[in-house]
């Protein structure tokens, strides 16, 4: 999973948070991993074959909202290079 949010008006927020809390289990981190090629969540998940051969896995301590903060020239340069063509 590369990210997941409930929002404030959710019909069904108890629903919602186990949804969520099952992407983010073993069992789920496991098949994302196996389908998606991307490292697991979890540390108990395996990542799959191919995606451990690049090593282990060193998260960004960036900050997102910064990140966020930049959008407005991150889509001026998209829109530069024409990137969605």
């Amino acid at each position: 999973i590369s990210g997941v949010a409930m929002t404030a008006h959710a019909k069904h927020p108890e629903d919602a948070r186990a949804f969520m809390e099952f992407l983010t289990s073993p069992q789920a981190q496991s098949i994302y991993a196996a389908a998606n090629h991307e490292y697991p969540l979890s540390d108990a998940a395996e990542p799959s074959e191919l995606v451990a051969s690049w090593g282990s896995f060193t998260p960004d301590n960036i900050d997102l909202t910064a990140l966020a903060n930049e959008r407005g020239e991150a889509l001026k340069l998209t829109q530069e290079v024409d990137f969605d063509g």
